[in-house]
């Protein structure tokens, strides 16, 4: 099973929650418009036309382009979700993808944003095709048992704008927050394949991390590397393994909690060469 959250977008996986550890997130409240203010937990905002928030506005006969919008969702988190919070001491809040740029707010703190809005200056580009994937960690403002607002300020540049998709909260194990980036590099020797890992919580990370190569196509053992880490929060640190770029090779990442013995595994396939037919 892949656990890994990966920083490059093609590579973004989660752990599979089951019911009660994922909260599904169905409607929210719309309004067109622009004020700060509507950031906050305590804006009246029982005059906002309700909506679904999984499938787009067009579809809901609401347009406005070149504008801003807000939307705000009511959410009371699980007992459940409070418990698996603890080890992280974080929430993932799954939103979809949004037309087109976006902030958003948890309880009235910034949570995080994707893409950029007017009042930032510059050029703005439609970032409508990118998973909002947002971290919240001050669970100290959380209403556990109670109301609580995600507030998301949106700049639509175009139909059919607003946010869609599959959208939920849920909460992750403290080894979900290892983030795992890819890639290759020479150091005038060896081809390497290389790995960033950054620990995406405030918790500290402890375990094991373990490397394989193989070769891709005979599943034949290469090379093994076994390592400790210990890997403070929003902290990063960097691996290489050697790899011959002659053969397709598979790299696999096995990282074993020391605490709980939970265990992940993350699979990568650096590029090599292809030799191409010699013409008759």
């Amino acid at each position: 099973m892949k656990l890994f959250l990966s920083a490059l977008l093609a590579g973004v996986t989660f752990l599979t929650l089951n019911a009660e550890s994922r909260l599904q997130l169905h409607s929210a409240k719309f309004t067109v418009g622009d004020d700060i203010a509507w950031k906050y937990k305590s804006i009246d905002d029982s005059s906002w036309k309700e909506v679904s928030i999984e499938k787009n506005l067009w579809e809901q006969g609401i347009s406005f382009p070149q504008s801003y919008a807000w939307y705000r969702i009511h959410f009371t988190p699980t007992e459940e979700i409070r418990q698996r919070a603890e080890s992280s001491q974080a929430l993932l809040l799954h939103l979809g993808k949004i037309d087109d740029t976006d902030e958003v707010y948890v309880n009235g703190l910034f949570t995080g944003k994707t893409g950029k809005l007017p009042c930032d200056g510059g050029d703005v580009a439609s970032t409508w095709d990118t998973n909002r994937e947002y971290v919240f960690e001050h669970l100290d403002q959380i209403n556990w048992g109670g109301d609580n607002v995600i507030a998301i300020r949106v700049w639509n540049i175009g139909d059919p704008g607003g946010m869609f998709g599959d959208i939920s909260i849920s909460a992750p194990e403290l080894h979900e927050g290892l983030v795992c980036t890819w890639g290759e590099s020479n150091n005038g020797k060896q081809q390497q394949c290389t790995l960033s890992l950054t620990n995406n919580f405030t918790p500290t990370q402890k375990g094991t991390i373990v490397i394989e190569t193989s070769d891709a196509e005979t599943g034949e053992r290469l090379s093994t590397f076994q390592k400790k880490i210990m890997l403070k929060g929003h902290a990063k640190t960097q691996l290489a393994t050697s790899y011959d770029f002659r053969r397709h090779t598979k790299v696999t990442l096995k990282y074993t909690d020391a605490k709980t013995g939970d265990s992940h595994v993350d699979t990568y396939y650096p590029k090599y060469l292809q030799t191409p037919e010699v013409p008759l």
